[in-house]
């Protein structure tokens, strides 16, 4: 754990200089080589670090920031690594109908990048939402029809998980309530409240 923080400090200090230019170092498209070149259990420390900033120097561009990262990222760890990216992608004040959008997006692009895309938009959701409110809009989205019938019981779930993190069990009530019972009778986080 102390190593993995360590490892982590690390390469944010990196991070931080490469947008800064500072010391010689400056963030580009081929930044992301040299956490391909660290060991192997050092690269998703070094990839989760800079990912963040690669949706930026992208202007924003989903399909370039994907282009990037499958260039960048090996197989096994472009999954998690494209999660990081997807959520700077999403705004906590946007509407529904811009997260749904953005999830569109996201799907025309692949298929298999939808479910890594509604992850990302309740994780931002839940970060950046308003307190003690952050599920609101993470069930209003999950209950939009942006959400396909086959996927609406995933993203209910992430709605419970994100919530029971950061939740008393008197709140996780109020959220489980707040979403439909069929989904929430699925849900592992709803279904331990005894009063279900």
């Amino acid at each position: 754990y102390y190593k993995d923080r360590c490892i982590s400090g690390v390469f944010h200090a990196m991070n931080v200089y490469m947008e800064a230019k500072q010391y010689g170092f400056i963030f580009d498209e081929d930044s992301l080589a040299l956490c391909a070149q660290q060991r192997p259990a050092y690269q998703n420390t070094c990839f989760t670090t800079f990912t963040a900033a690669v949706p930026a120097l992208l202007d924003f561009d989903l399909k370039r920031t994907v282009a990037l990262l499958r260039t960048s990222v090996p197989p096994p760890l472009f999954p998690e690594i494209f999660k990081v990216a997807a959520v700077i992608f999403v705004d906590a004040d946007a509407s529904v109908e811009d997260i749904g959008s953005f999830i569109h997006e996201c799907g025309a692009l692949s298929p298999d990048f939808r479910p890594l895309c509604i992850w990302a938009a309740m994780n931002k959701l839940y970060n950046n939402g308003e307190p003690g409110k952050e599920y609101e809009k993470a069930i209003a989205f999950c209950s939009s029809t942006w959400v396909r019938d086959a996927e609406k019981a995933a993203c209910f779930h992430e709605v419970a998980a994100n919530a029971s993190g950061i939740y008393a069990t008197e709140k996780m009530q109020t959220v489980c309530n707040a979403s439909p019972r069929t989904y929430r009778l699925d849900v592992a986080e709803c279904r331990e409240l005894k009063w279900l």
